[in-house]
Formats: C-alpha cells, sequence, structure tokens
C-alpha cells in the first residue's frame, strides 16, 4: 500500500529542498553564535561567583582560625582554601569543554549541509533551463552566476616572466624589464 501512495506524492522541488537548507544553515548558525555568547558569560559568571567564594570562606576560615585551640583545627581549615579554587577551575574547564563539544558538532552539521548545498547547485546548473537556474542562483548562490563582476578594483595582469603584478585603484602596472 505504501508503494502505492509513494507513487502519488509530489517530488519536493529543488528550490524547496534549497530554502531549507537556507533556513537550517541560518538556525545553526545562530546556534553557534547563541552558544559562544553563552560560553562566555557562563566563564565569566563561574569566575565572579569563584572567587567571591573563595573570599567568603577565606573570610570565615581566618576567623575560625584565630578561635581554634587546637593544631588539628588548622590543618582542617587549611585544605578547605585550596579545594575551592580547584573545584572552580574543574567546573570551568568542564563548561568549556562541553560548550567546544556543542560548537565542533554546530560546525561538522554545517559544514555537511553547506557541501549539500554545493551539491544540489552544482545538479542546479548542470540539469536546469538557463532561466531557472539563474533564478535559483542569484537567490542563493550569486557567486556562481556566469558573467559574475567581481567587486574587487584590482587589475592582475601577467608578465612575461610568469609573475603577476597585482596594482590598486586601476593604476598602470610597472613595466618589467627583460634582459
Amino acid at each position: 500500500m505504501g508503494f502505492i501512495l509513494s507513487k502519488f506524492r509530489r517530488k519536493k522541488s529543488t528550490q524547496d529542498v534549497l530554502e531549507g537548507l537556507e533556513k537550517e544553515i541560518k538556525r545553526i548558525s545562530n546556534n553557534k553564535r547563541q552558544s559562544l555568547v553563552s560560553q562566555s558569560t557562563v566563564v565569566k559568571k563561574l569566575l565572579f561567583y569563584g572567587i567571591l567564594f573563595w573570599v567568603i570562606a577565606f573570610g570565615c576560615v581566618f576567623y575560625l582560625y584565630y578561635s581554634a585551640q587546637k593544631t588539628s583545627d588548622y590543618i582542617i581549615f587549611l585544605p578547605i582554601l585550596i579545594l575551592i579554587p580547584f573545584f572552580f577551575f574543574i567546573f570551568r574547564s568542564v563548561s568549556r569543554w562541553w560548550y567546544h563539544q556543542k560548537i565542533s558538532k554546530d560546525d561538522a552539521k554545517l559544514t555537511k549541509l553547506k557541501e549539500e548545498k554545493s551539491k544540489i547547485l552544482d545538479e542546479v546548473m548542470e540539469t536546469e533551463t538557463y532561466k531557472v537556474a539563474t533564478q535559483i542562483l542569484e537567490k542563493y548562490d550569486p557567486s556562481r552566476l556566469p558573467g559574475n563582476k567581481t567587486t574587487d578594483n584590482r587589475s592582475i595582469v601577467g608578465n612575461v616572466d610568469g609573475r603577476n603584478n597585482v596594482t590598486k585603484g586601476g593604476a598602470r602596472p610597472t613595466p618589467l624589464v627583460v634582459s
């Protein structure tokens, strides 16, 4: 039954597929940007609260240090001051690792989607008519249009010896003296 129904189902057009890919690329890019911002705020807050907690703990230990009567009490208070920064360092490292993993997964998805988009655009250039292909390329990748003019104002002139003189602003290239 599924075979019969699949014959009547309309296949998605190239423009619909590219539209979906473009939306997904934008969503992943925004997600990556938000992850970077979130990572920096989490690390800053963790650092701030870690320092604040350590200062409070230092004040408490300092107060208890002077009220302690035995040397065993001194031994109990000092590791607390040493362990607090260690735990906050571990928390910071774990949060950085977690965000790095999240961002690298987004990067992998993004490159995969861009490759898929590029592959579909290559197929469009080969299979679609010129008018439809130019419309699709104008919308999704204007750099691939045939006859696309670059916005760079440099002129590249090839020389006899194979080097290229690149000048800015359309100025004349310096002459090459061949001996």
